[in-house]
C-alpha cells in the first residue's frame, strides 16, 4: 500500500494535476475580478473539498500587500479569506469571547434578592439577637426592592417589544 493513500499517514497526499489545474483556473477568475465575492466563495469551496489548502494559503498574501491595487475593504476581505484558509489548515475554530450579558446580571440580582427575602422571613427563627434580626429585616426590605425592580425592568422590556399596531409580543 502506498503511504500517500493511507489517510492516517504523515506523508501528505500529492494533489492530482486536474485539481491543480482547476484551482489555477478558479484563481485566475478571482484575479480577473477580485471584488466578486461569488468567485472567492467558489474558490474556497473547491480548495476545501479537494484538500488544496497548502496551495491556496499562498494566494491571498500578495493581494493583501498590494496596497495600491486594491481598496482597504477589498484587502480586509482578502485577509479574512486567508485567515479562513489558515484556520482550516490547522483546524482551529474562531475564538469566541464570553461576554457577560445583561440578562445574566439580572438573573444574578434576582437570585440575590430572593435569598435576602428568604433570610429576612426566616430571621426570627434563625436568631434571637435583635441586631441580627434587624439586619435580616433590612435584608428582607433590600430583597423585596431588588426583586421588585427586576420585575419592573422585565415588564418595561416586554412593553418596548410590543408593536403599536399589534399588541402581541413579536
Amino acid at each position: 500500500m502506498d503511504p500517500s493513500d493511507d489517510p492516517l499517514s504523515p506523508v501528505p497526499k500529492v494533489p492530482d494535476a486536474a485539481a491543480l489545474a482547476e484551482e489555477e483556473r478558479l484563481w485566475n477568475e478571482i484575479l480577473a475580478d477580485p471584488e466578486d465575492q461569488e468567485r472567492h466563495k467558489a474558490y474556497m469551496g473547491f480548495i476545501a473539498r479537494n484538500n488544496l489548502l497548502k496551495e491556496a494559503s499562498r494566494r491571498y498574501g500578495p493581494m493583501i500587500s498590494a496596497k495600491d491595487d486594491y481598496s482597504i475593504e477589498a484587502r480586509r476581505q482578502f485577509r479574512q479569506y486567508q485567515q479562513t484558509i489558515v484556520n482550516m489548515m490547522f483546524m482551529t475554530s474562531p475564538r469566541h469571547h464570553h461576554e457577560v450579558k445583561k440578562s445574566e446580571i439580572d438573573y444574578f440580582l434576582l437570585f440575590v434578592g430572593a435569598v435576602l427575602i428568604v433570610f429576612g422571613i426566616a430571621g426570627p427563627m434563625i436568631s434571637t439577637n435583635p441586631i441580627i434580626r434587624y439586619g435580616l429585616l433590612l435584608g428582607l426590605v433590600g430583597g423585596i426592592a431588588i426583586v421588585g425592580f427586576s420585575i419592573y425592568k422585565k415588564v418595561q422590556l416586554v412593553k418596548t417589544m410590543q408593536d403599536d399596531n399589534n399588541p402581541t409580543i413579536r
